[in-house]
């Protein structure tokens, strides 16, 4: 598994070339417990299985297995992305080497990562907002999605590259990363929109990549009515129709078939204001599955 979707204090969980199970678990606060659990094998018997603080701080965690290591990337609380290697023994905090700060990031949305086959890495996020003190350069990405590339030395900042893409505040509500062989795949989701990114060569330029809308909140009312969904309103007793209903994309997590058929699922929230209420309610998530050939 080269890509994981994670968000805030969610596990995220990658399988290496050894078919080592691991997952990274966070709590939801400043100065979070980073733990990893890991299971090389007979994963049904809890004595198989591992775990270690591997960090203290840290949040909207993406993790990936780069052969039979682990590349971690994680907003490290203080503004900033940070990226973490390990060659083996993963769940003990000093196998695990770090870098600087290195990618600007509010912590409010969510981080995806994947590997090459050659042991590059792949890091897609939205930055959020930047503080009022960032050069131009900086404030220019802000709430903007980001798709970087490093092919070897991924500690060192001067070893990544990176390009904007899609719209502002793609990624909102959602960020996944897939790799296809040596083909990136990042899959976003706004608060109207599921929105898939693709780039096969050249992905540290706009040329190289090709996006594609995959659903919409246009294609989910049409298949199912959010007022047929928003049921529970009531007026004086009796059941009445919401004043207003509608969806929201939430989540993602997408894959690619052998035939280079994607798969996405995604759990849009229903939408739903009873009359007389001056605010939306969140009703419970739907899976829905969308495949694009």
């Amino acid at each position: 598994m080269a890509g994981t979707h994670s968000s805030g204090g969610r596990a995220v969980t990658v399988i290496d070339s050894a078919n080592r199970v691991s997952f990274l678990s966070t709590t939801w606060s400043l100065g979070a417990s980073i733990q990893l659990t890991t299971c090389a094998s007979n994963c049904t018997s809890l004595s198989s299985w591992q775990s270690g603080h591997i960090r203290t701080g840290g949040g909207r965690a993406g993790m990936t297995a780069v052969g039979t290591g682990l590349a971690l990337a994680i907003n490290s609380q203080h503004g900033d992305l940070i990226v973490r290697t390990c060659a083996n023994n993963c769940s003990a905090e000093a196998s695990w080497q770090e870098s600087t700060g290195m990618f600007i990031h509010d912590g409010t949305f969510d981080v995806a990562l994947g590997s090459t086959p050659t042991g590059g890495l792949r890091l897609a996020y939205n930055q959020g907002l930047s503080d009022t003190g960032q050069p131009a350069n900086i404030k220019a990405q802000d709430n903007r999605l980001l798709a970087w590339s490093c092919e070897t030395n991924c500690l060192v900042p001067a070893s990544w590259q990176g390009v904007m893409l899609g719209a502002s505040r793609d990624g909102s509500n959602g960020i996944t990363l897939t790799m296809a062989g040596a083909a990136t795949v990042v899959a976003t989701a706004n608060t109207t929109t599921a929105t898939c990114h693709v780039c096969g060569t050249g992905c540290t330029t706009a040329a190289g990549w090709s996006s594609r809308d995959i659903d919409s909140l246009a294609s989910m009312s049409a298949e199912l009515d959010p007022y047929a969904y928003a049921t529970g309103c009531t007026a004086n007793g009796s059941p009445v129709r919401a004043y207003s209903a509608g969806w929201l994309p939430f989540g993602g997590s997408a894959a690619i078939g052998p035939d280079g058929t994607s798969y996405y699922l995604h759990a849009p929230y229903g939408l739903r204001t009873c009359p007389g209420e001056t605010g939306e309610s969140y009703l419970p998530r739907l899976g829905r599955l969308v495949i694009v050939p």
